[in-house]
């Protein structure tokens, strides 16, 4: 690496923290068990069919690790929706490859004052092999489904972890 590129990426560092900018998962140790304590205020609202309770479940894993607290604070609901399409297709004119999007509105509620205090959406495109076996073309999309899950219940945590970082200092 040249000087001049050594100089402008250690300048460019100098600016970010200037301006404020701080990654969420560089906070101090006291900060960062300020956002895990705000999750643990969650509860997180049940959600209609299987792949919403997917969700909840995987939400429930990444943000109460050690357990949710017994008077909860905040809300969490969401609102799912899938589409599938095909993509390639054979010389017989039958697909052979398929996308998965499934899409989230999500909201963070206060119950102390009764109103929503974030709200954000979420998506994930995955995609899986159509194959000759029924069985194996179902196991192979409820995998990708799962995937997505996963990806969106990361992006949430994410999220709502930039949210309480953001509010450090307040009251909430």
């Amino acid at each position: 690496m040249s000087l001049s590129r050594f100089i402008s990426v250690v300048a460019s560092i100098f600016l970010l923290e200037a301006c404020g900018f701080s990654p969420l998962y560089g906070l101090k140790d006291g900060d960062f068990r300020t956002v895990e304590q705000g999750f643990a205020l969650i509860e997180i609202s049940q959600m209609r069919d299987w792949v919403g309770q997917q969700l909840h479940n995987r939400l429930e894993h990444l943000l109460h690790p050690h357990g949710q607290t017994d008077t909860p604070r905040y809300r969490l609901s969401a609102e799912l929706a899938e589409s599938k399409f095909s993509l390639s297709v054979s010389k017989t004119a039958l697909a052979t490859r398929a996308n998965l999007i499934i899409s989230t509105n999500f909201s963070l509620a206060s119950l102390v004052y009764g109103k929503k205090i974030f709200t954000s959406s979420s998506s994930s495109s995955v995609s899986y092999n159509i194959l000759n076996s029924e069985f194996g073309t179902l196991m192979a999309e409820k995998d990708a489904r799962a995937r997505a899950i996963r990806e969106i219940a990361e992006e949430i945590r994410l999220r709502l972890g930039a949210y309480f970082g953001g509010r450090q200092g307040e009251s909430s």
